[in-house]
């Protein structure tokens, strides 16, 4: 990965961290002194390597983040994130210690929680994954 394709993700990744949010194009330029069509090669050049996913001129995913409003929503104190699936979720807290998960059973719509405290998960549960690890990537927005 080259210098400006490292600094563009480092500013994407540290906008989800502080601001529970993705950053804009504009953003991402300005953070990186770049133009925005350097930001956008970048941006391209980061979703090529699975490094971040694009939906037109947004950033969708940075995994474990998701940048659209999700059923998957974590809490850590008062803080929130939105994530893209359960192991996404299950990966922001462990990026910011003990809190809470919640999201909606898809069959039923019945709320399901868990809460992380001192690294132990409660209550214990079953996550499913409907698409097997090696194939996320065949249509990542599915998985």
């Amino acid at each position: 990965m080259d210098d400006v394709a490292r600094h563009v993700r480092h500013v994407i990744y540290e906008t989800f961290a502080d601001e529970s949010r993705a950053p804009s194009l504009a953003e991402c330029a300005a953070a990186v002194d770049i133009s925005e069509a350097e930001a956008a090669a970048a941006w391209g050049r980061l979703a090529s390597a699975h490094e971040i996913v694009l939906d037109g001129d947004a950033v969708s995913m940075a995994h474990p983040f998701a940048g659209r409003f999700t059923a998957h929503v974590v809490e850590v104190g008062l803080r929130r994130w939105y994530a893209n699936c359960a192991w996404d979720a299950m990966g922001i807290l462990g990026l910011f210690g003990d809190g809470a998960y919640r999201t909606a059973d898809p069959v039923t719509g019945v709320e399901v929680a868990w809460n992380v405290e001192e690294g132990n998960v409660s209550p214990k549960g079953v996550v499913h994954f409907l698409v097997p690890a090696a194939h996320f990537w065949d249509d990542i927005g599915f998985t």
